[in-house]
């Protein structure tokens, strides 16, 4: 995964985790088949903890919200990326 003192291309300053193009190779090369792929966990959403007296990821307006966000923000994300550094 490389050394994270530097900076990753695309990817935020504190981002970890395995990049997706990897990710999906990895599975691919082992023989499975991606059916559905949904991101999740939302950084902002372990935040409505505060709000909510039930674990934030084992409550039903919780994995709701999270969903919200996932889709849009990183929509909104893909956007910029898309006209400020692809182009």
């Amino acid at each position: 995964m490389g050394d994270w003192r530097k900076e990753r291309k695309g990817l935020t300053k504190r981002e970890r985790g395995i990049p997706l193009n990897i990710f999906r190779k990895i599975i691919s090369d082992s023989g499975f088949e991606v059916i559905s792929e949904k991101k999740c966990v939302f950084s902002l959403t372990s935040r409505l903890r505060y709000f909510i007296k039930k674990p934030i990821y084992n409550s039903k307006i919780g994995l709701i919200l999270d969903r919200f966000f996932v889709r849009y923000f990183i929509g909104v994300i893909d956007i910029i990326l898309q006209t400020c550094f692809l182009n």
